[in-house]
Parts: C-alpha cells; structure tokens; sequence
C-alpha cells in the first residue's frame, strides 16, 4: 500500500517530535517575553534592591521586553523563521545586559535564562535548543564572572548543568508526548483489524487525488467492494472466521496495488481501493481480474469467498469549474456504491462499471 509522498500519504499518522510551528513558537515567545517584562517591572517597583538602585532602568529594560513580546504577538504569521530561531537568544540577551549595566549577577537571578531554553527545547528543533544553551552560557558566563571574579565561576557551572539538564528533560517529554499522539493518530486513521486506512483517509485521498485529477485533466477511478454473503459466513461459521476473511481479503487487496494506489476499510465488509491515472476500461478490467483472484485465491482457504465490485470514474479533462474537488468525490463514492448494487443485483462475484461519477 503506498502511503508516502503525494496525496496518498494523508493516510500515514505520523507525528515529528522535530516539527516546527512558526505561529505556536512566536505565540509562545511572545507570552513569556510579557511575562519577564512583566515580573521584572513588578519587581523593581516593589523591591528595591532587585534593581540595585536604578528602578529605571529595569523598567527600560522591561518595556523593551514588552514591546519584543508584543511584536511576536502582532506578526506571529510573518516573522521570518530565523528570527523566531533567534527568540530566546534575544530574550537571554535582553536579561543580560540588565545585570551587565546594573553591575548585579545574584546567585539565583539567573535562573530566569532557564526560560529560553524550555521554549526552544519543546517549540524549536534540537539543534536551535542546543545552540540556544550554547549562547545563553556564553553570553551569561563573561559578565557573572567580571561581576563576581572567582565566586562567579559557581553559578556559571550552575546554569551550565542546569540548561543541559533542562534540555533534556524537556526533549525527552516531548518526543514522549509525539508517541502518544502519533499513536492516537494512527488509532483514528487506522481500521483496528486489517491494519488498513479507514473511511477518514480514504475520504482525504480522494478529495486531494480528485483535486489533481480536475487540475491535470487525468483519470481517476474508484473500486468498491465487498464479500458476497458475509452475514452467511459469520452465521455459518462464526465471527471469528468472517474476520480472518476480512484480514485475508485485505492483505490480498494490498498485494494488488501499484504505488500510488490506496486500499482502505470502510465499514464491515466493504473496502475501497483508489486508483489514480486509471481509466475506465482499466479500472474495469483490473475489477474482473480481482474478482476472479479471489475466487481463486480464496479457494484454498478455509471458507473460501467472492467478491462484488463497484467501479466508478471520474471523467479526464474536466475543468475545475465543471467539477469542484469535494463535489466530486462525493459523486464519485455514490456512483461507485451504485455500481456495487448492480454487481451484486448481476448474481455477485462480478464487477460493474458506472460512469456516472463526474
């Protein structure tokens, strides 16, 4: 089954513990540099020896903070990528040169540049998270030191451990956290037992293979299937059989693909396989060809089985104005349902063709 680049791949659930939102970093960059801006002020209006004498010029400091917070905010969907990259470098620069003109490197203060690093640890990728520890140590270290000569080396040593620990902490709960919701993904894409894509990913296939279709003005053919006398078998046999049927059905579908093609369970018995590029006489003689494989196939198994299959088209050349992409997939899934009435109306175990899809 091909699931990977190009439409098909809609019906991968996948989730990157790396994956970058410029949108969500900003946003998040923003808040934190509103709230720094925010505690700083506060801090120097209530406490005096915060800002060691110049109130000001923590204040300064804080509306400088503000404004970069509010920027982030405001061009969150504009903001270059390198520039959003640079946020928390920005952010330890703007703390720093606080404590630089304040001549003031408490131990304890610096814990604040803690924050960079959690935003760029769980927002950015790890090499922006490393290179961000990287520079907030190096541009922390030089000032603590030429404020508190030797006694300044502890608490270099001391945010050093302190970034690196917190890094990967941090990517280790987020590429955690990316498990689980690839997992859930795959859950709510994935037919629990045929291991195939549901009727969600089909529906998406479609509507982005349709799309395509309309704007190349290429074929596009739809299969609906599914196993003639199902509810006879589960009676006859039990359920346990009828899924081993569907698991066996499922397996042989796929083994039938070319890349590009998807098969998926769409409920019950039924299946659908997309078939991009394919035209009609194709689509109808690899229908037959399915039908008498099963047969065939199926012969050796221990219930052996039939199929009825729908065969729908969507017609070449078509315009975007004649055919609008969701339009047509709707259309596409009703005529080929329609022609799995007929295969199964024609005695079973056959195939019929509609081309009243498009």
């Amino acid at each position: 089954m091909e699931l990977d680049p190009g439409p098909a791949a809609l019906g991968a659930a996948a989730y990157d513990a790396n994956a970058f939102s410029a949108r969500a970093t900003a946003r998040s960059g923003g808040l934190l540099f509103i709230a720094g801006a925010c505690l700083a002020a506060t801090l120097a209006l209530i406490e005096p020896s915060y800002s060691n004498g110049h109130p000001g010029r923590v204040l300064i400091m804080a509306a400088v903070s503000a404004a970069i917070g509010a920027c982030c905010l405001v061009f969150r969907d504009k903001a270059p990528v390198p520039v959003i990259y640079a946020l928390p470098s920005i952010g330890t620069a703007v703390y720093c040169s606080g404590m630089a003109l304040d001549r003031a490197a408490t131990i304890g203060g610096e814990l604040i540049l803690v924050w960079p690093t959690i935003i760029s640890a769980y927002l950015m990728p790890k090499r922006v998270a490393w290179v961000t520890v990287g520079i907030t140590v190096a541009v922390y270290s030089p000032i603590a030191i030429s404020i508190l000569h030797r006694p300044g080396v502890t608490p270099c040593l001391a945010l050093a451990a302190t970034l690196v620990i917190t890094l990967l902490v941090v990517g280790s709960l987020r590429e955690r956290n990316a498990r689980l919701i690839g997992a859930l993904q795959a859950q709510a894409r994935t037919d629990g037992l045929t291991g195939l894509p549901n009727r969600r990913v089909l529906t998406e296939v479609l509507t982005a293979e349709s799309a395509r279709a309309t704007r190349d003005g290429t074929a596009l053919a739809l299969l609906m299937l599914d196993i003639d006398w199902f509810k006879q078998l589960n009676d006859a046999h039990g359920h346990a059989a009828g899924d081993r049927a569907l698991q066996a059905l499922s397996r042989l579908l796929t083994a039938n693909l070319r890349p590009g093609d998807t098969v998926a369970r769409i409920g019950g018995e039924e299946f659908a396989v997309v078939l991009p590029g394919c035209a009609a006489p194709e689509a109808s003689r690899r229908a037959d060809d399915l039908c008498q494989e099963v047969a065939e196939e199926s012969a050796d198994w221990p219930h052996p089985i039939t199929i009825s299959i729908g065969v729908a088209t969507q017609l070449e050349g078509m315009s975007p104005e004649e055919t609008l992409p969701r339009d047509g997939v709707a259309r596409l899934m009703a005529a080929a349902d329609d022609a799995l009435y007929h295969a199964k109306r024609a005695g079973r175990n056959t195939a019929r063709l509609s081309r009243g899809a498009a």
